[in-house]
């Protein structure tokens, strides 16, 4: 009679799960639709990645030499590529950009609930284990479904670990194949081929990882040897040498113990975002790390924390670098409970606990997202900003929101995130960036609008305060708070600098 009341209370609990998965899935969809047709940007940089979509769209190189008119990232291509090739479908804007996001985030979470399922999860705890991602939607800056390129980068990335956990020599080359891919949208993936073919040399042979490294690697290579030669060796110079000057905020690396008494860094961070399943998993980790996938499993997150914490460190580092350690850590709750259900004699109530746990960390998951959707009152003001550029003589530059201008049907300008990475002490690039002092001292832009006066590079030289933006200020969602307040026009002499140009 004692096993069914077992059976119950595992369906009770699986039930529990599910229901609270469900919530966070709500919850989390409830704020991705309420944002993708905001037509303004939800975080500074997605107007800029617009205007590389933009370029993609028109066949205009990513990777040239800095100018006024655009200052290339220092990004992959395929996201602007993707976002080009659909603008010929769709129109290019805001709400294409959030919905190739979402939609690799949803393919990415989907994924996740399958890598549960193969290393033995029940289907209830799978479902939840994905939940537990979409949990980490504020932790991770909400940038699931910004215009910006780390969900695209996620669902490749994802898709090529758990075929790289698959036995046999298909799944080598389409681990490999994946991996490639996600390179091109984001280069720092490429670290995550390292624990894949060491994984795969010590349980299938050499002869198989040497399959998979010449699928990822030799694509990989054969992108960059051509990017190279198209860009006459920018690609690489903006890739990683220009990156390579950026400094780095040891704080946001390593754990570190505030004034406060507040442990930061990437690891306490990650640690906040899923406290039970990341305890859980450094405290089975003798146990579920011995196990085949656990191994698999226990190398790629190790290089993961170290590839995350070190774009963390990186200045300029922003909490979506955490991401791909986000979707990886709810899989150690499935790990351990495997693991430990084989090896020790706790079989009858163990699962319990897991389930329990994966329930408890979704239910403290749950999280105030209604302050990162726009209101309508966002949407009237930014509307009226458009409106009132649509008046304003052109060229426009406005590098904290270069989208806006082209909304109002002016020419882009370059983006001060862009023009910040190449400005830098003995970088690469340091002596093109004084490209944009030279526009300012001819008075190239007809109006400059920024949120204060501190832009630099000889505006407050040869331009003066025209007044303010009529339009009531809004601001981003996430990330660098942006109002725009302050509308610049040349100077006398700028002008007539401006006007004696060819």
């Amino acid at each position: 009679m004692k096993p069914a009341p077992r059976t119950a209370l595992r369906l009770a609990l699986e039930l529990l799960v599910v229901l609270l998965a469900g919530w966070q899935v709500f919850d989390v969809a409830a704020a991705m639709s309420s944002r993708i047709g905001a037509n303004f940007d939800l975080e500074w940089m997605e107007g800029a990645t617009l205007i590389t979509g933009l370029r993609a769209s028109q066949g205009l190189p990513f990777y040239t030499s800095p100018g006024p008119d655009y200052i290339p990232f220092i990004y992959p291509p395929l996201y602007a590529w993707t976002l080009g090739a659909l603008s010929h479908v769709f129109p290019l804007g805001y709400a294409l950009g959030r919905g190739v996001s979402i939609v690799c985030t949803v393919l990415a979470t989907g994924i996740l609930a399958l890598a549960a399922r193969r290393e033995g999860a029940r289907w209830p705890i799978a479902l939840g284990v994905a939940a537990l991602f979409l949990g980490c939607y504020e932790e991770g800056g909400t940038f699931y479904d910004l215009v910006r390129i780390d969900s695209l980068a996620l669902l490749f990335t994802a898709a090529a670990l758990v075929f790289g956990r698959g036995e046999s020599r298909a799944a080598a080359i389409g681990s490999g194949l994946l991996l490639a891919t996600a390179f091109t949208a984001k280069h720092n993936m490429a670290l995550l081929g390292l624990p894949i073919a060491l994984w795969r040399w010590r349980t299938r042979g050499l002869k198989d990882a040497l399959v998979f490294v010449a699928a990822s690697a030799g694509p990989a290579l054969a992108f960059t040897v051509a990017m190279q030669a198209y860009t006459h060796g920018l690609f690489l110079t903006y890739l990683l040498e220009v990156p390579a000057r950026h400094g780095m905020v040891v704080d946001r690396a390593l754990p570190n113990l505030t004034a406060g008494g507040r442990v930061e860094g990437a690891q306490a961070e990650l640690w906040r975002a899923l406290p039970y399943v990341t305890t859980v998993a450094v405290a089975t980790v003798w146990a579920w790390a011995r196990t085949r996938g656990g191994s698999y499993w226990a190398g790629v997150m190790g290089v993961g924390l170290v590839m995350v914490s070190l774009m963390r460190g990186h200045v300029g580092g922003y909490l979506n670098v955490l991401i791909p350690m986000m979707w990886l850590l709810p899989l150690t709750a499935v790990l351990a409970e495997r693991a430990l259900t084989r090896d020790v004699g706790w079989r009858s109530w163990l699962p319990h606990v897991f389930t329990v746990l994966v329930a408890a960390q979704l239910w403290e998951g749950r999280g105030q997202l209604q302050r990162y959707v726009p209101t309508q009152l966002d949407a009237k003001n930014a509307r009226a900003l458009v409106d009132e550029l649509r008046e304003m003589p052109g060229p426009i530059l406005m590098p904290h929101g270069p989208w806006y201008p082209v909304l109002a049907g002016k020419d882009p300008s370059f983006a001060l995130i862009s023009l910040w990475d190449i400005d830098k002490d003995g970088g690469v690039l340091e002596r093109e960036a004084r490209v944009v002092d030279r526009a300012m001292a001819k008075g190239r832009w007809a109006t400059v609008i920024t949120p204060d006066d501190k832009l630099g590079h000889g505006l407050s030289e040869h331009y003066a305060r025209a007044g303010a933006v009529k339009a009531k200020p809004f601001s981003t969602r996430t990330g660098w708070a942006v109002r725009f307040r302050t509308v610049w026009h040349p100077k006398a002499e700028a002008a007539r600098g401006s006007a004696a140009s060819p």
